[in-house]
Formats: structure tokens, C-alpha cells, sequence
């Protein structure tokens, strides 16, 4: 009886002679036991947790065709996507044959550029396809780069390091004849480390937890650190870009988050970063750029120019909801103070008195004094009249002023509920005390400010042409997430 090591070594004899000879020898004697053992191999390292059962494998096709149907066989993907050139299309009938696809389970591209750049592109294209996306690409595809030419396994390893697919390869342990054919029984299964988890997944994934939670600078640390100590450095410096942006948004550094979202929007699409969210980013640029050159602007014109109040008030507002949702309630009471601050400075312009040195020239002072008293005498406990009205206008007396004036955009505020709320403020750790600020305390004022603030949006928004709730327009001010 013949056995697979007399098969071999008659194969190895007629590799010399004939190479056309031997491979068909090598078929239909000893392929389908090189199978059967792969298929062993490769479910012995799915039992250890090793590979996964892939409902998709993309694989480079080359003039070799082994390997890719040592890997069908093994693996019994629902899909097949063969990524080929012109003179390798062909193969891939002969791979259907020996594997048993049908029809319906094979897609393929051809590829020309040698950059392998059309193989990333055409590997997305199928992907998107199928509306594959994010964590739905894992353990669910792997592309195999055992066979094609090198442009082909360039592109392929690009799309599996930057959407996080596994990457399999078949290896002969250096076992190659003197004709560089494989030695027959050595083949052996192979996912390849993702360099993501070689140079610093697990820093990575730290990364964008500390972005997501807004701990910015952290963030960028980490994505630099990264980005030092890998061999292809762009991606990570778009994700440092973009927690850099954030860092300055957060401090209210307009420009300097503008011009690194920017880059990060840029770069991002041009890699196709899918974790980071292009789109949306795009909108909040939009949203920022009025402010780019906020610290420049005269404080008379931030208050009263219709585009730049609003475009503030909409960050100040966005932030506050943030705070309220990450239970920092006393960083949110601040905000809402300021917030409620911004809008009384802004409705005081309307009577031409700006806060820092107001002026009552214009207006009939004695009766404005008067109605001033009357109103903050319903506020405060035994409260002594004043003679002169105030040349600087706090929260308090300016909301005190505007319901003297007559301002009906505050019409339906209560002065002692704002007072007593600024008395909470002042008493929080923030502030002027040591007191824990609770979510009631916050929420039922804001909920004011929200009142407040939407009933002069409706009365407003025309002046820069919009038509629109103010969440609407709002909402691009939101700290975006990167998807882990």
C-alpha cells in the first residue's frame, strides 16, 4: 500500500523532471489528505480560542491556489470576496470547483494598481456592501494573504489592521523545496498578531476610554505615546488630533479646536477611520467656526451679534447638559449659572445697558428705581432701598432690572427661585462652600434656564435665518464619541 510519504517523494521526484507533472500528481495524490490534516489544524485552534468561524473570508488570489482552498474547505465561510488581477481571474473557477461554492456565495474584483490601495478600497466596497461595519467585522471576516502579489497583500493588510480583521496565513515553518514549492504536510494555520494589539491595543483602548469619558489630555498622551513607538504612525495621529481639538473646545479655545477637528475630519475620511464619526464632526465644525476668534471680539458685540451669542449659548448649553448627565452636578450649576448670566447680559443690550458700566441716561431713572426696589424687596429679607441704580449689573440685580424694565422674555421667571438657587451655587464646593450639590437642585433650574432660553430663541432665530427648535441647532456643540 502506498502511503503519503511514498506520494511525497514521488512528487518531489517529478518536481524536478516536470513541474506541470507534478502538480497534477499532487492533486489527485496528495492535496485531499493535506486537507484533511489543515482542517484538523485549523479546528483544534478554533477549540482554543485561537481562529473564529468567519461568515466572510477575503482572500488575494494568486497563481498558487492551494492555500485559499485549504482555508474554504477548513473554514466553510458563507462568503467568498477574491480579490484578483487580470491574469489570475481565472482561478477563481478552478477554486469554486475544488471547494463546492456556488454561485451566490462568491464575489470578486479585479485590481490593477500596484500601490495596493484599489485592494483597501475594493475590500470597504464589499464590506459596505454587505453593510458590514464597526464591531460587526469581528470575528465575523478574515482575509487570508497566503496567496496574490504584493500589492494585493499590502492592500489587504491595510484593511485588516485598520478595521480590525483577523488576518490568517497559512506558514510552512521555512519548509520549501529548492524549487520554492512548499514541502507537502507542513502547512500550518496562522492568525497573524494585529499590530494594533502588538503596538498598544490595549493603550489604544485606554485611549479612547479617557477620550470618551473627556478626560482630554490624558487622551492625547496616550494616542501620542502610541503613535511614537508604531511603525505606521498616521492613524494615531489623527485620533491625537481629534482629542487635541476637543482639549481646546473644552477650554473654549475655538481656533485651535477648529484647525484639529479639521485635520482629524481629513484624515480620518482619507484613511477611513470608521471609529471616528467624519460626519458628525463635520457639523460641529460647522458650529464652532463663528467662534474661532471669540477671545478677539469686544464683549458688547459677543452678547448683542445675533450669530455669536447664540453659537455660545448653544456650547455653554450643550456642556451643562453633559455635566447633568455625568452626574457633575456642581460643574453644572456653574454653567447654568453663566448660562443664565449670558442671557440676562444679552437681554439688557435690548434696553442699550451693557452689565460692566451701565447707563440709565435714556431711560426715565426715577420710575426705574422705583420698580428696581419694589421688586428686589420680594427677593430679599429685610431689604434696604437703594438711591443710585447699580453701574455693575450681577445676575441677580440684572434679572431684577430686566422685570423692572418690563422685559417680557422674563416674564414668566420667579426671582425667588433664581435667588435660591444662587444661594445653593454659592454654598457648593465650587463656589463658596464645602456643600454636595444634588440633581434637583440643578435640574429644576436649569429646566428655568431652558424655559427661558427657548422662548427668546423663538423670537430670535430669524435674525440669522434660521427656522428650527434651539435642541436643533444645539446639538453639533455635543462632545462626539469614538467608538471603541
Amino acid at each position: 500500500m502506498t502511503t503519503f510519504k511514498d506520494h511525497k517523494s514521488t512528487y518531489m521526484q517529478k518536481l524536478k523532471i516536470n513541474k506541470l507533472e507534478a502538480l497534477v500528481y499532487y492533486r489527485e495524490n496528495l492535496f485531499e489528505e493535506i486537507c484533511s490534516a489543515f482542517i484538523e489544524k485549523v479546528k483544534l485552534k478554533q477549540a482554543e480560542g485561537e481562529i473564529h468561524e468567519y461568515d466572510y473570508l477575503i482572500v488575494s488570489v494568486g497563481f498558487n491556489i492551494d492555500p485559499l482552498i485549504m482555508w474554504i474547505k477548513a473554514l466553510q465561510p458563507k462568503e467568498v470576496f477574491f480579490v484578483c488581477s487580470k491574469e489570475t481571474e481565472s482561478k477563481i473557477n478552478e477554486i469554486c470547483k475544488f471547494t463546492g461554492l456556488s454561485h451566490t456565495q462568491c464575489d470578486h474584483k479585479v485590481v490593477t494598481r500596484t500601490n495596493g490601495t484599489d485592494v483597501y478600497e475594493a475590500i470597504l466596497e464589499f464590506l459596505n456592501k454587505r453593510r458590514i461595519f464597526g464591531d460587526q467585522l469581528l470575528n465575523k471576516v478574515a482575509i487570508d494573504i497566503t496567496g496574490g502579489k504584493k500589492n494585493m497583500v499590502s492592500g489587504c493588510t491595510l484593511a485588516a489592521n485598520f478595521l480590525g480583521i483577523d488576518l490568517l496565513y497559512i506558514d510552512n515553518n521555512g519548509n520549501y523545496l529548492k524549487e520554492e514549492k512548499p514541502f507537502p504536510g507542513q502547512e500550518e494555520p496562522i492568525k497573524l498578531e494585529d499590530p494594533l494589539d502588538t503596538f498598544g491595543g490595549k493603550d489604544f483602548r485606554k485611549a479612547i476610554i479617557k477620550f470618551n469619558s473627556e478626560d482630554f489630555e490624558q487622551a492625547t498622551e496616550i494616542f501620542t505615546e502610541i503613535k511614537e513607538r508604531v511603525t505606521n504612525p498616521r492613524p494615531y495621529e489623527v485620533y491625537e488630533s481629534l482629542a487635541k481639538g476637543y482639549f481646546h473646545l473644552e477650554a473654549m479655545e475655538f481656533n485651535q479646536a477648529y484647525e484639529n477637528i479639521e485635520n482629524a475630519i481629513h484624515w480620518g475620511r482619507k484613511f477611513d477611520l470608521w471609529r471616528i464619526p467624519v460626519n458628525e464632526l463635520e457639523q460641529q465644525l460647522k458650529a464652532i467656526e463663528p467662534l474661532r476668534n471669540l477671545s478677539q471680539e469686544p464683549e458688547r458685540k459677543v452678547l448683542s451679534e445675533p450669530v455669536l451669542y447664540w453659537h455660545l449659548f448653544g456650547y455653554f448649553y450643550e456642556l451643562t447638559k453633559h455635566f447633568i448627565t455625568s452626574k457633575k452636578y456642581d460643574a453644572a450649576a456653574l454653567l447654568t449659572y453663566r448660562s443664565l448670566e449670558l442671557t440676562v447680559q444679552h437681554l439688557l443690550l435690548k434696553h442699550d445697558i451693557f452689565h460692566s458700566k451701565a447707563s440709565y441716561r435714556h431711560l426715565d431713572q426715577k420710575k426705574l428705581l422705583q420698580k428696581y426696589n419694589e421688586f428686589s424687596s420680594q427677593v430679599y429679607f429685610n431689604y434696604r432701598r437703594v438711591h443710585h441704580l447699580p453701574s455693575k449689573l450681577s445676575l441677580m440685580n440684572g434679572l431684577i432690572l430686566l422685570k423692572a424694565l418690563n422685559e417680557h422674555m422674563v416674564s414668566g421667571v420667579t426671582l425667588k427661585t433664581v435667588n435660591d438657587f444662587l444661594n445653593l451655587r454659592n454654598n457648593s464646593r465650587f463656589a463658596h462652600g464645602f456643600e454636595l450639590l444634588k440633581k434637583d437642585d440643578v435640574c429644576e433650574f436649569f429646566q428655568q434656564l431652558e424655559s427661558i432660553n427657548n422662548f427668546i430663541w423663538n423670537h430670535e432665530q430669524h435674525k440669522f435665518n434660521l427656522q428650527c427648535r434651539f435642541d436643533e441647532f444645539s446639538k453639533p456643540f455635543a462632545f462626539l464619541n469614538i467608538q471603541l
